[in-house]
């Protein structure tokens, strides 16, 4: 990077802006009750920016050079340790965020981050990002904010009319991703949120079905609960969607919203990160990526197989001129293999690895799924004979197996989320 460059960047990213002076042993700072934090209870000056058409277009011309360099523009620290609370508002909604710098280059590089592909950013809840204001709302001092500020910026939403501050750090980025993933082809399923309370605790989850006393046991027995006279249930809300990812963040929504971990039978999420980070949503994409994919097979793949005929087979998955090919497990449909497969998304298994890979960056659209040969006897090895003479026929380059040896290391995976079918 030039020295013009970087005075470019410097002019657009640093300006002078208000700190408290008080030093950090004045009484104007107040102790956090509990905690090594002060909140600045002086006066707190006006401290607002607007977003214009000349800041917009100046903000494309330094994101690509943020894209060109592949690298951050360093951020200049507040002394003292100071953070700063602040919202972007457009009068209709309100999301909080709080930063170590100025609020001027906090808001610059959300601008910048926004002309760049794979980059998520605050901005992206508002349909006309010039009619945003952002402003400062508090001021705080200590070493350890990222461990103390994401509960102050949460009791801060909780004491002013508005509850946007929840949750919109999260679910307006998961639910963007999901809405630029999700083909508008996709007949809808409507889902039921459901509400189970004992003496004890409660519990959410979905159904596709209507839930009372008589059947509420097969969502609770895997908690070890059964349902007893006295027991609520209560339907929370019902909504349609086109994927199974889309009905399990609606959970997790309720989750947070209601503040269930840690204090009822919900003890994770199913979709969200909750250490969400607004500047690392690559990695949220690509997760979001395949499990998309994988719900669109689970909905879409047809199968006319009937695997009452046939104890094995051969079979094939082709990603452009990439084949993999495999024997199925005994009495295995082909859609439960390719279900295993795309679960192994965070699950390392040396035997599907390369298979895998290339399921990351491709649609299920994409794929060409098919049984090569079925077996209806217990002859394996002839079965191995035919695959492998098959496997020798094609381009040794476009063949993607791994030996049968697999090697499995443990990773975190998504938990499964048992949705219960109408009998």
């Amino acid at each position: 990077m030039n020295k013009k460059v970087e005075k470019e960047l410097k002019n657009f990213f640093e300006k002078e802006e208000w700190l408290p002076e008080e030093e950090p042993n004045d009484n104007k700072w107040k102790k956090i009750k509990d905690i090594d934090f002060y909140e600045y209870i002086g006066q707190i000056k006006d401290v607002e920016y607007s977003i214009d058409d000349k800041i917009i277009e100046e903000s494309k011309k330094i994101s690509g050079y943020i894209d060109k360099y592949k690298e951050n523009v360093k951020m200049t620290p507040n002394k003292n340790d100071i953070i700063k609370l602040f919202k972007y508002t457009d009068d209709t909604i309100n999301i909080y965020s709080y930063t170590t710098g100025s609020l001027l280059y906090a808001y610059r590089q959300a601008l910048c981050y926004k002309n760049i592909d794979n980059k998520t950013t605050l901005l992206d809840k508002f349909q006309d990002i010039t009619k945003i204001r952002i402003k400062l709302l508090k001021c705080y001092r200590g070493s350890d904010y990222r461990k103390y500020m994401p509960k102050i910026k949460e009791n801060y939403c909780e004491g002013i009319d508005d509850t946007n501050g929840n949750t919109t750090d999260i679910f307006p980025v998961y639910n963007k991703i999901l809405n630029n993933l999700i083909p508008k082809n996709i007949e809808e399923q409507k889902y039921n949120l459901y509400l189970f309370e004992d003496d004890k605790s409660k519990y959410v989850f979905l159904s596709d079905c209507t839930v009372n006393s008589i059947n509420i046991n097969d969502y609770i027995d895997e908690l070890g609960l059964i349902y007893k006279k006295g027991n609520k249930i209560s339907l929370e809300k019902s909504f349609k969607v086109k994927l199974n990812i889309e009905a399990l963040l609606e959970l997790d929504k309720y989750i947070y919203d209601n503040k269930m971990i840690r204090n009822s039978y919900n003890s994770y999420y199913y979709v969200i990160n909750e250490d969400f980070d607004i500047l690392k949503t690559k990695e949220i994409k690509d997760k979001l990526f395949l499990i998309v994919q994988r719900n669109k097979m689970q909905k879409l793949f047809n199968d006319n197989t009937d695997y009452s005929k046939i104890k094995r087979y051969v079979y094939e998955i082709k990603v452009d001129d990439k084949k993999f090919i495999d024997i199925s497990e005994d009495n295995e449909s082909l859609k439960d293999k390719l279900d295993y497969i795309y679960s192994l998304n965070d699950i390392y298994n040396e035997k599907y690895a390369k298979v895998v890979s290339l399921l990351k960056n491709k649609t299920y659209e994409e794929l060409t799924i098919k049984i090569l040969k079925k077996q209806k006897d217990d002859n394996n090895i002839k079965l191995c004979i035919w695959m492998n003479d098959y496997i020798n026929r094609q381009k040794t380059e476009n063949i993607i197996n791994y030996p049968e040896k697999e090697k499995e290391k443990k990773s975190i995976a998504y938990p499964f989320y048992k949705f219960q079918k109408k009998n």
